[in-house]
């Protein structure tokens, strides 16, 4: 027989996943439920990188006729997901991000190449400067 209530999610955090898109005050719903500390909606997606560049502006790859390479992205808003998260160099990162603005994980950093202050070119959106560089 099935059990009444869900299993505890392990140190208390839970991640609700769905194929395409959340309303957008669904983390507004969840975030007022009495027994929720923090909630934060994160939109994912796949987008075509078309270029990047260097600190110093150097070009470090392009693609040109219509080529791109997928790369997964998030879309969030950094004050509310800075209110997630437990640990406090998190929330000082997140607390960088500006509009026209992008953090990038190591392995996409090394894979293209770039560090802070480089740029990366979206098929939706050109000159994304990286702010910072996380695990």
């Amino acid at each position: 027989m099935p059990s009444e209530s869900a299993p505890s999610p392990p140190d208390g955090a839970l991640v609700i996943w769905a194929r395409g898109d959340l309303p957008a005050s669904f983390a507004d719903t969840v975030r007022a439920l009495p027994e929720v500390v923090a909630a934060a909606h994160v939109r994912g997606e796949t987008l075509g990188l078309t270029g990047s560049r260097g600190a110093g502006g150097r070009t470090i790859e392009t693609y040109e006729d219509g080529y791109m390479v997928p790369v997964a992205v998030s879309a969030l808003n950094p004050r509310a997901y800075a209110t997630t998260l437990s640990d406090a160099t998190h929330r000082a990162v997140l607390g960088s991000l500006r509009p026209g603005g992008v953090l990038l994980t190591e392995t996409g950093a090394r894979l293209r190449g770039i560090g802070r202050s480089g740029q990366i070119d979206l098929a939706t959106r050109q000159g994304l400067r990286v702010l910072s560089v996380v695990v």
